[in-house]
């Protein structure tokens, strides 16, 4: 399987404006995720809910994926429409582990801000 058609255009399917890499984080998919990386998907797109990759990749409880989202350049800290940050939904499910790595993750990846502020 190769990750370019999932590449083409500007990345967004119809419906919420999920790109492949979000539709793999929201599955927990790192195999897939990874693979749309290497092929130079986006790490910081959004959603229209402004769920980015490592938002979902938490929610989704998959440590692993999280780690290599921000390994790649996610933020931790950029929240989404209702101030979800990736912290907050690792919390959310009970995973002690991802937040303690998200909390203890470099300050580069801990700027702050919301999704809007993260493509000035």
């Amino acid at each position: 399987m190769t990750c370019q058609g999932y590449l083409e255009g500007d990345n967004y399917f119809r419906g919420q404006g999920d790109t492949a890499l979000l539709l793999a984080c929201k599955a927990g998919n790192l195999e897939l995720a990874t693979r749309l990386l290497e092929a130079g998907a986006d790490v910081s797109v959004a959603n229209e809910q402004d769920h980015t990759a490592l938002l979902l990749a938490c929610k989704a409880g998959n440590l692993e994926l999280a780690t290599r989202l921000m390994d790649a350049g996610a933020n931790v800290s950029v929240a989404n429409k209702q101030s979800d940050t990736p912290l907050l939904a690792a919390v959310a499910i009970g995973n002690l582990v991802g937040r303690d790595a998200l909390a203890g993750a470099p300050t580069s990846r801990r700027l702050g801000g919301t999704v809007q502020d993260s493509y000035r």
